[in-house]
């Protein structure tokens, strides 16, 4: 036996308090009246050593009474060949890898999945820990070492599947972390899991397991039966007022034992509109094209469905927002409209661009309507009146994004009034003199947001361009170069200024100074600045459960306007709200307060959120890869995880630690049984202690 407290063990000497109570206590006696003490004898009074124990049976009661409460609040533990005793050998560490990710809906997976877990649980000895790892396309961890398995199994059971699609990898490593400071002799990891091939996610290959560790798989899954989905959706406008658009969805079928006739329903804000009958074979896939479709006035909705059922229905729907994506409005200024063409061609040459730009020339534009737009950008532009420096300061520092462009009307003096916000102080022009005297960038911070999308052929046609003019510039230390010369001349600069940002290019987008124009990159270029400057990433039509949304970007036409007024210290938490496509209320904190969050989406569907007066609604939709219910044979995935040894220098397996006493202490509770049986001692106790003094009495 082990004592989880052993130091209490002291109160043992408590033990003598009922010896000396019973050695030391005064009988009470009994007053007799007598008429006279003349024929009464004097004694002597006994010493205490002369005294002897009575009722010895009360004693052995009280004295019992208080080791058994002493030994409760020492806590015991029993060890045995079965249990794991304090030497660490015997026990087992589980970990218990289940999945619960979309595809594990397909027919009862998911059931049998439950049915295994109760069965591992089950199977656990009194020394045994187990931890319980839920898995998706994210990781949860379900309980802690020293919960009792029965507890588990409950929460276990209380367990539904998700609609997140599948990543191995994550799960694998954390079950290889939590394992990896054991000193117990038998770690072992148990994965639940259907198997599907597209579980492995990029990256996911890279996971490797500890040597030690003993990897179990259980395939929840049977030969899966037949399943037809929807794949991708795509909601493309046929004009530019996007009135009419075409709808394209991909249709999947797996496992089908013969060809099928489905109908596809297009339903336009819950009504439907258009239906076509698809011809599916076994193993097959389709592209199924709705064009010239009406789209109403406001906020509308599109949802496919593919009528047939199945044994995973979730799939056969798809969901779109019809409304034209937000635009970032754009101001360009510049002396010279000649400057701008092939700016202005970058900025709007795809009619889907999510651009909207206004051209103008100075003074054109009121300094107060600066607010209406999202990015302003000043293209060889002359001397900066004091008005206007004012004005785009303000726009700036309440989060508008400004892009300068150098240019020939582009003076050192003539910037003056913006050097606030600008990221670098103007030096002077350089030209090239002659052949040779060109530069090239010899610095690219590839991954910044405004180059990390680019592939590396592209950015070998960044590289390969010669600049023969520029201006050099002294950069401000709270500034960032993005972009340098060979020479390592700033070219592309950025700043952050109160809630906005600035760009600087030292150099000019026409081919008066450079090539640029002319190479492939310059469109996306153009485009990734302007928006980079503003913060502005547009929302797709459609996004993907699992994804998180930040919510500034829910409904794009209000965050600006949320995010200037946040400056007054009011909160705006109370009338943001957000409810998910099953009707769950989901709450948030205050979008644009200190702790700024964002929504993970985990069901298909609508999501409808409000924000003051304004309601608006995003869509998602399930993995595609969920419905390839494709699967290995679980033990060639077991024989292609790697294994690595255990590192050099690792601690050797200690003895059983206090959290590890406290796993086996809680599965005993001797405690609970000592407090009891010391209750009914000096319950009886009571009862002989009253009867001895009701004799005395008599």
């Amino acid at each position: 036996m082990q004592f989880l407290n052993p130091l209490f063990l002291v109160g043992s000497l408590a033990l003598i308090a009922p010896i000396l109570v019973h050695l030391v206590r005064r009988e009470t006696s009994r007053r007799v009246l007598f008429s006279s003490l003349m024929f009464v004898r004097r004694t002597t009074k006994a010493s205490l050593r002369k005294q002897r124990l009575r009722h010895p049976l009360l004693l052995l009661l009280r004295m019992a009474a208080l080791l058994l409460l002493v030994l409760a609040i020492a806590r015991p533990l029993l060890t045995d060949p079965d249990a794991v005793g304090l030497s660490g050998s015997g026990g087992r560490s589980l970990i218990l890898l289940l999945d619960d990710s979309f595809s594990m809906r397909f027919g009862d997976r998911f059931e049998r999945a439950q049915a295994q877990a109760r069965t591992i649980l089950g199977g656990m000895g009194p020394g045994d820990r187990v931890q319980t790892v839920l898995f998706s396309d994210s990781t949860r961890l379900l309980n802690r070492p020293e919960a009792n398995p029965r507890e588990v199994g409950k929460l276990i059971d209380a367990l539904e599947p998700g609609y997140s699609g599948t990543d191995y990898g994550p799960a694998l490593r954390l079950a290889d972390q939590l394992l990896a400071g054991t000193s117990q002799g038998s770690p072992e990891i148990h994965w639940i899991s259907d198997f599907q091939e597209s579980g492995w996610q990029p990256g996911s290959p890279n996971v490797s397991i500890d040597d030690r560790i003993e990897l179990r798989a259980y395939p929840a899954a049977q030969a899966p039966g037949p399943n037809v989905s929807i794949g991708r959706l795509t909601v493309e406008p046929e004009n530019r007022s996007a009135s009419r658009v075409a709808v394209t969805a991909e249709i999947r079928s797996q496992n089908l034992r013969q060809a099928l006739n489905p109908a596809l329903v297009l339903e336009i804000n819950g009504q439907p509109a258009r239906n076509r009958t698809v011809r599916l074979e076994p193993n097959d896939s389709r592209q199924v094209r709705f064009e010239s479709v009406t789209v109403p006035r406001g906020e509308s909705t599109a949802r496919l469905h593919l009528q047939f059922e199945d044994a995973l229905p979730q799939d056969n729907f798809a969901y779109s927002s019809l409304s034209p994506p937000p635009r970032l409005k754009t101001l360009l200024l510049g002396a010279d409209r000649r400057d701008h063409y092939y700016l202005n061609r970058a900025l709007t040459a795809s009619p889907d661009s999510s651009l909207d730009v206004k051209v103008a020339e100075p003074g054109r534009i009121p300094p107060s309507e600066l607010s209406s737009y999202a990015a302003v950008i000043l293209n060889n532009y002359g001397p900066v009146q004091a008005e206007t420096a004012s004005a785009l300061i303000r726009f700036v520092k309440s989060g508008g994004g400004l892009l300068l462009i150098s240019g020939r009307q582009t003076h050192v003096e003539s910037l003056g009034g913006l050097q606030e916000i600008l990221p670098a102080t103007l030096l002077k022009r350089y030209r090239a003199a002659g052949r040779g005297k060109d530069q090239r960038i010899g610095l690219l911070q590839k991954r910044h947001p405004i180059f990390n999308h680019f592939e590396d052929v592209h950015h070998s046609y960044f590289m390969a361009t010669a600049y023969t003019d520029f201006y050099l510039v002294e950069p401000l230390a709270d500034s960032q170069v993005l972009a340098a010369l060979q020479d390592g001349s700033p070219l592309l600069l950025e700043r952050q200024s109160g809630k906005g940002r600035v760009l600087l290019f030292t150099s000019s987008l026409d081919r008066n100074w450079n090539q640029l124009p002319l190479q492939s990159v310059f469109l996306p270029f153009c485009q990734e600045m302007v928006r980079y400057a503003a913060r502005f990433r547009p929302s797709p039509q459609a996004y993907r459960v699992g994804d998180r949304v930040a919510l500034q970007s829910l409904i794009p036409q209000w965050a600006k306007a949320l995010a200037t007024l946040s400056t007054s210290g009011h909160s705006f938490a109370h009338t943001w709200t957000v409810v998910a496509p099953s009707g769950r209320e989901i709450p948030l904190e205050d979008p644009f307060g200190e702790n700024r969050s964002s929504l993970k989406l985990t069901e298909p569907g609508f999501y409808r959120f409000r924000v003051q007066e304004t309601e608006n609604l995003l869509a998602a939709n399930l993995d595609p890869r969920e419905s390839d219910l494709r699967a290995p044979d679980p033990q060639q995935l077991l024989a292609q995880l790697p294994r690595t040894a255990r590192r050099e220098g690792a601690a050797p397996p200690q003895p059983t630690s206090v959290d590890r006493r406290h796993v086996l202490e809680n599965r005993q509770h001797l405690w609970w049984y000592l407090v009891l049986t010391a209750c009914l001692v000096l319950l009886v106790e009571s009862l002989l202690a009253n009867r001895y003094s009701s004799k005395v009495t008599d």
